[in-house]
């Protein structure tokens, strides 16, 4: 969301990753890394309905530096929706999520990760009872417990907006937002990642540590 890092962009990569992987018309369009399948007990790739069917302990999904790993994977090739469940992993260079369930719908550039989703990156985390990506509008919902953790910022609410285009994190609900010795509490704060301005509204408190 920061100048040098997008949790929109992050997440959203998983969906273009998927499409990418999964997609028979972009393995032929261009060259690209071999996809490797290992750990499947049990396969089925249905030319009649177009569906690809995967099971394993796990059963893992590699293409070059992107892994998904789920109990089951499926992918509708004519839908193009891919569902993941069952213990989910994606790692790739940059970050690492973990889900009870993913659902992506590719041409949508939708993504919805349930399950307590935790989204690992080195500018921070992102945990929620259910994570959102609308990757055309360049935003991620978070819902039920939301927690961020970004640099210095450690924010908590029940509902959580991030907004690429603005550069802006909405905690919504009970809002609590730490940055560094800095404390507010209001029903909604509002972090500007770039200048690192908060607005509170709401019932706000505000605690601020001045160095003496």
């Amino acid at each position: 969301m920061a100048e040098r890092g997008s949790w929109t962009l992050i997440l959203s990569s998983i969906v273009m990753a998927a499409a990418v992987a999964s997609s028979p018309a972009a393995a032929q369009a261009q060259p690209s890394p071999a996809i490797d399948v290992t750990g499947a007990t049990y396969a089925e790739l249905d030319d009649a309905t177009g569906v690809w069917t995967l099971r394993g302990t796990p059963v893992s999904v590699r293409r070059g530096a992107l892994t998904v790993q789920a109990g089951s994977i499926t992918y509708d090739t004519r839908a193009q929706v891919l569902r993941a469940a069952g213990g989910v992993r994606y790692d790739d260079a940059t970050m690492a999520v973990t889900a009870a369930e993913m659902t992506a719908w590719l041409a949508e550039e939708h993504l919805l990760a349930t399950g307590t989703p935790v989204v690992t990156t080195p500018e921070g985390t992102l945990t929620a009872e259910r994570v959102e990506v609308h990757g055309r509008s360049e935003q991620v919902v978070a819902e039920g417990n939301a927690h961020l953790v970004h640099e210095d910022i450690d924010g908590r609410a029940s509902h959580l907006l991030l907004q690429r285009r603005l550069a802006t994190a909405t905690f919504s609900g009970g809002a609590v937002v730490r940055q560094g010795p800095h404390e507010v509490r209001a029903q909604t704060v509002i972090i500007d990642l770039r200048r690192r301005r908060v607005t509170a509204r709401g019932a706000a408190i505000i605690t601020v540590q001045i160095d003496r």
